[in-house]
């Protein structure tokens, strides 16, 4: 497992391939995941650092990826204002709304590898 694998969970297969072309780019293993158990099964143990769809994501869920103990970014639909300052009192950090993602994904990518870095 590389040491930049960062996991990603995203249901929709169209958005997640902007996930391909940010390791195309970048040279970052993403691994997408759609199955809420599934990723956060294998982030236990494999990851160093996540990317979440927020809007897809269960509270408690996203209470029990924050405890894993490494760095959590994510991001949500301009709509779902709620979603985000949930996320952010539970410590994910970035959070950003899906646009801002995709305009800035490289530089957010970064961001989060500096932290992953920190806890190195």
């Amino acid at each position: 497992m590389s040491v930049l694998s960062i996991f990603v969970f995203e249901p929709d297969l169209i958005f997640s391939s902007k996930f391909n072309r940010l390791n195309q780019s970048m040279g970052i293993e993403f691994r997408i995941f759609s199955d809420s158990n599934e990723f956060l099964t294998s982030a236990q143990h494999e990851a160093k650092a996540l990317i979440i769809n927020l809007d897809a994501f269960s509270s408690e869920n996203l209470q029990s990826a924050v405890k894993i103990g490494i760095p959590v970014m994510g991001y949500y639909s301009h709509v779902n204002s709620d979603v985000a300052r949930n996320a952010l009192r539970l410590g994910v950090s970035p959070v950003v709304t899906r646009g801002a993602f995709l305009v800035r994904s490289e530089l957010l990518v970064d961001e989060l590898l500096r932290a992953t870095r920190k806890g190195l």
